[in-house]
């Protein structure tokens, strides 16, 4: 099942059958006219690929970049033909995950959304370690390697008023005047729909990990308004207090609200979605790439999980 969430409960809003691939994802915004939203165009793009037993990770990467760019030219399309800025600006982060080959898991990131993958192991002494995984690397000003690419555009990377860095279009095309005026300033190096900063170095293209995955895994994904109020640790130890997933997203949701009251802050627009993984079957993976076969070769044994970037 293909599940598209927005909401901060991970109850589905559309659920369509893919053969028998299960992919989650979430998006960190929706634009103000609901019939841009981009959950459905990402399941319309997806639903189109069908799934073979003998597909490969090269296969879902392509699958998912596809589906990545759609929804991205779909709402710069959209955004053009805003006639107030503000609304033409309007981007989203997306975390995307496919669990396939029976054990495997494959995470798309674009922005500043995360995923972890909680997983116990048991102590000689018959004792239950838990630790959280990181299953993508946030697209932050703050990564070298980003702001070395973005050096590279027109962009530009300043301090903003809080101290945080941003990117912002060159002062040639946008005077300082008018990028405060049209907000033209983002707090992450990678997201979808910018109509104007996506000229400027913010980039649309998709980050992936993938890893071997077993049962009684918890798979989480968020968008920054969780991850900004809570380390991964403690979203960790949330996770194994409760048994129902749905009761997980809920008891993040309310530290969340909690933790912004504390600190009197604004909470951010949270998307969360909790998957606990009890059911795996073996499936043989056809292996047709030198690539493919580094990568599906690992043991995926306890240490390093098996990762491939």
């Amino acid at each position: 099942a293909l599940v598209i969430s927005s909401s901060v409960f991970p109850t589905p809003e559309k659920t369509i059958f893919l053969e028998w691939i299960p992919a989650f994802i979430a998006f960190s915004n929706s634009p103000i006219d609901t019939t841009s939203a981009p959950d459905p165009i990402f399941l319309n793009s997806l639903s189109k690929v069908r799934f073979e037993l003998d597909f490969t990770e090269k296969h879902i990467r392509e699958s998912l970049e596809g589906a990545i760019k759609e929804v991205h030219e779909r709402l710069l399309d959209i955004g053009n033909k805003k006639e107030e800025v503000l609304l033409r600006e309007f981007g989203t982060t997306l975390i995307a995950a496919v669990l396939w080959g029976g054990n495997r898991l494959t995470v798309a990131n674009v922005g500043d959304s995360r995923a972890i993958l909680c997983r116990k192991s048991m102590s000689s002494e018959g004792i239950a370690n838990w630790r959280a995984k990181p299953m993508s690397v946030d697209h932050t000003l703050y990564r070298s390697d980003e702001k070395t690419r973005i050096g590279k555009t027109k962009g530009k990377v300043i301090a903003g008023s809080n101290g945080d860095r941003r990117i912002i279009p060159c002062s040639e095309d946008y005077p300082t005047s008018v990028v405060k005026e049209q907000k033209l300033a983002l707090a992450m190096s990678r997201s979808l729909g910018h109509v104007i900063l996506s000229k400027y170095g913010v980039s649309q293209d998709p980050e992936f990990i993938s890893t071997y995955v077993q049962n009684d895994d918890i798979l989480i994904l968020a968008s920054d308004g969780l991850w900004s109020m809570m380390t991964n640790e403690e979203v960790l130890q949330i996770a194994i207090a409760q048994t129902n997933p749905q009761y997980v997203a809920r008891a993040l949701a309310r530290e969340v609200e909690k933790r912004c009251n504390t600190k009197r802050v604004k909470s951010d627009n949270t998307t969360i979605l909790v998957i606990k993984i009890d059911y795996l079957q073996t499936v043989e993976v056809k292996v047709d790439t030198a690539t493919d076969k580094d990568e599906l070769s690992e043991s995926g044994s306890e240490d390093d999980g098996g990762d491939t970037r």
